[in-house]
């Protein structure tokens, strides 16, 4: 391990291992998802859109010959579309690691299938059910972990509870903070219970890197700098740690403070 913290080159080999990674086709959850595939690991890739993770996989595959890799479809913005991922994912012969990676945050109003506000909707109350309904799938395979992406933005933020769907006011920073906040909530609940979770911090990218994200050949294809893929991949150091480092096994309640992790629970069971 560097003196700086946790790297790519840290991640030991992940052989017999599956982990699943949302929001996998694009920016850091592509570079979480690259990272454990050129540690033999088996991996998921929860995504809304088909074809992009099927862009993302050969892209993937290009730098790792082999790499086991399935796509799993997941809308975080639709709980039906979560309960269905949860079952699929469930046929696995064992989950290890849940990524809950996948987020979304813009100036517009916008709604979930179920009429909530979706920077909550999606951040949080996706996350929840998703992780929930893999509660029992992750408690059969002992030392799993979950992970919950959380985000600096996270401090000073207030949860409107009188205004959950933001129908009397909308404001996309104060909603995106308000949905960190309640994933770090989340984490410090379920880990006091069951263990084995991880709060791992947002990342910082480079502007342009933000601007590009949602175009994947553009980021991490032949298109984007290599200041901005570094960038990306670095954001995801955190993620990764706390996914895999070997050294966390039956640790209770330590606390990191490396490439923004906030908090790793001792591992399940």
């Amino acid at each position: 391990m560097t003196p700086k913290g946790f790297t790519t080159a840290d991640v030991p080999d992940q052989s017999g291992k599956c982990f699943i990674v949302t929001g996998a086709n694009t920016g850091i959850g592509f570079e979480v998802a690259s990272a454990l595939a050129a540690r033999r690991a088996r991996v998921l890739l929860a995504c809304r859109d088909e074809a992009k993770a099927k862009a993302a996989m050969n892209l993937i595959r290009q730098k790792t010959s082999g790499a086991d890799l399935a796509f799993l479809p997941l809308d975080l913005a639709d709980l039906e579309s979560v309960r269905r991922a949860a079952e699929l994912a469930a046929r696995e012969p064992r989950i290890d690691v849940l990524i809950n990676n996948a987020g979304v945050q813009g100036p517009a109003l916008k709604l979930t299938a179920q009429d909530f506000e979706q920077t909550f909707g999606v951040n949080h109350l996706g996350c929840f059910a998703f992780t929930a309904l893999m509660l029992p799938k992750l408690a059969e395979t002992p030392g799993s972990r979950i992970v919950v992406t959380s985000s600096g933005q996270h401090k000073g933020a207030k949860i409107e509870w009188d205004d959950l769907n933001a129908q009397k006011s909308y404001k996309w920073l104060p909603r995106y903070a308000a949905s960190k906040l309640a994933n770090l909530l989340f984490v410090f609940t379920g880990s006091a219970a069951e263990g084995g979770w991880s709060a791992g911090n947002g990342g910082r990218m480079p502007s342009r890197a933000r601007r590009i994200e949602p175009r994947p050949r553009q980021l991490v294809g032949q298109h984007g700098n290599d200041h901005d893929r570094l960038a990306v991949r670095q954001a995801g150091y955190g993620r990764l740690g706390c996914a895999a480092r070997s050294d966390l096994e039956n640790k209770a309640w330590r606390l990191l403070r490396t490439n923004g992790i906030v908090r790793v629970a001792r591992s399940v069971r």
